[in-house]
């Protein structure tokens, strides 16, 4: 007790210090699998360095992703914005159909393994020659449904639109307005992008209103409006100049989990191993990835990226 109590500074905030203590910690390890073809860390962190960022945006890795498998030689063929339709059974490999445009299939056969990282509600049409319907049904909106959402970026003059806070933002409670999600703070957050610092960046979120989500009766006008008025409520901010701003109508971008909704997952990946899994001792060849399954964050994005390809590594070796 005389040591919990000089932790303190009191006896019940030692006691507490010492608990969180013995408390096991959790951390991702990557799979040797995956981490044998990795650079090693300190060829590309430098030393004593706890954070990083991209200068332009996490659209670095996916620009410098492409990059590298297309100059990977004749054995890499990357196809950027094209459908896929539908996969196919082919003895113990993968045929995908897919399409140039509206007129034109094209199909790739001999395919040993597919990566399914689009939203759940598209992979069950892909799949749907593959699994019985009782299986899609728990990829469709019905078992896990989406939400929408709108976004408004403004950059404004400082003088008229001050943050009244250091914070990266705040979050706004549905009994206040049903429709205004969140404000945050970019310049607070992330000074270094604003150029000559005579502007201020603010992003609002909003939940849509339900006529928003028909193409033909909103504009981008009536969003920013709205997102406006939210901005000059809740900052106190009276007549706000609006040098630039973008709207983005995001439809149906966010899984809303559902209760049960691990168990679900586990169960749908379970029965694609049974009925697609092929003959010999490899993995299923189809893989769930994304945020769809396995968390909404980055972090479980990523993480659930990494699972996938180190299980058809360790099993197709």
């Amino acid at each position: 007790l005389l040591r919990h109590e000089d932790d303190g500074p009191n006896l019940l905030l030692g006691i507490l210090k010492h608990a969180t203590k013995l408390r096991p910690t959790h951390s991702i390890t990557v799979p040797d699998v995956i981490d044998s073809k990795l650079p090693t860390i300190t060829s590309i962190v430098p030393s004593r360095t706890f954070a990083w960022s991209l200068q332009g945006g996490m659209q670095t890795l996916t620009e410098a992703l492409c990059s590298r498998l297309r100059s990977a030689g004749p054995c890499v063929t990357m196809h950027t914005n094209v459908p896929v339709h539908r996969i196919q059974r082919s003895g113990d490999r993968f045929t995908v159909h897919w399409s140039l445009d509206s007129t034109t299939e094209a199909v790739v056969e001999d395919v040993d393994a597919v990566f399914l990282s689009c939203s759940s509600y598209h992979s069950a049409v892909i799949l749907s020659e593959l699994l019985p319907p009782g299986v899609l049904k728990r990829l469709e909106r019905e078992q896990l449904p989406w939400a929408s959402v709108a976004a408004a970026v403004f950059e404004m003059d400082r003088k008229s639109a001050q943050p009244p806070v250091r914070g990266f933002g705040h979050l706004v409670p549905s009994t206040e307005d049903a429709h205004a999600l969140g404000v945050v703070y970019d310049s607070v957050a992330f000074p270094q992008l604003d150029g000559d610092q005579q502007s201020v960046r603010y992003t609002v979120m909003m939940k849509p209103y339900s006529y928003w989500l028909t193409s033909d009766q909103c504009s981008n006008k009536e969003i920013e409006s709205k997102a406006l008025d939210v901005l000059k409520e809740h900052l106190s901010l009276s007549s706000p100049l609006v040098i630039a701003s973008n709207v983005q109508l995001h439809r149906d971008c966010i899984p809303q989990y559902p209760l049960g909704h691990v168990e679900n997952v586990k169960t749908v990946r379970s029965e694609i191993s049974k009925l697609v899994g092929r003959s010999s001792q490899q993995s299923t060849g189809i893989h769930l990835v994304g945020f769809s399954y396995d968390g909404v964050g980055l972090g479980d994005a990523v993480t659930s990226a990494l699972r996938a390809v180190s299980a058809e590594l360790q099993l197709s070796a």
